[in-house]
């Protein structure tokens, strides 16, 4: 059976950004998903896992994307 990783709310402050009517409605829907067999939880850090050309596995510590106004990587805000 395959398995579906998704993302939920970003970093804690986004989290506490969403209002409260947004995070009942979402928590409503994952408590829905949870009856229904979910299996849901709080992932650890971030990790990309590649293979390019099918040449190997790779792995690099950090996230997929970031968000132009808190990348680490960009030395200016877009």
């Amino acid at each position: 059976m395959p398995k579906f990783i998704t993302i939920g709310y970003g970093d804690r402050e986004g989290y506490e950004r969403t209002s409260a009517h947004v995070l009942s409605r979402a928590h409503a829907h994952d408590a829905s998903l949870k009856r229904q067999g979910a299996v849901i939880g709080i992932a650890g850090s971030p990790i990309q896992v590649r293979n390019p050309e099918g040449l190997g596995i790779k792995t690099q510590a950090g996230p997929f994307m970031a968000s132009p106004s808190h990348c680490r990587l960009c030395r200016h805000r877009r």
